[in-house]
């Protein structure tokens, strides 16, 4: 059974906005045993400057999550991909 992951993502400090992700692509389809990847591109806001540490809230069972380079540098991109386990 393939598994549909979609990715959103709200960052927000102290009420104001402190920087922007975009996904690449916006959304795909994980087959058991396999890996995909999104390119995540960060943009800072208002002379925001701080790396930042990414990560994903709860998956699917059997599938993992890894981001590289993390923590990121802003402006940049990171990679994130997921895995799933052959039963997931």
């Amino acid at each position: 059974m393939a598994v549909m992951v979609l990715l959103w993502a709200l960052v927000q400090s102290a009420g104001a906005q402190d920087f922007t992700l975009t996904l690449q692509p916006d959304a795909l389809t994980l087959v058991p045993g396999q890996a995909a990847s999104f390119v995540v591109s960060m943009t800072p806001l208002a002379g925001f400057s701080t790396n930042v540490t990414l990560s994903v809230g709860t998956l699917p069972a059997g599938v993992t999550a890894v981001f590289l380079p993390n923590p990121a540098t802003l402006p940049g991109t990171s990679l994130l991909t997921l895995t799933a386990a052959i039963n997931a």
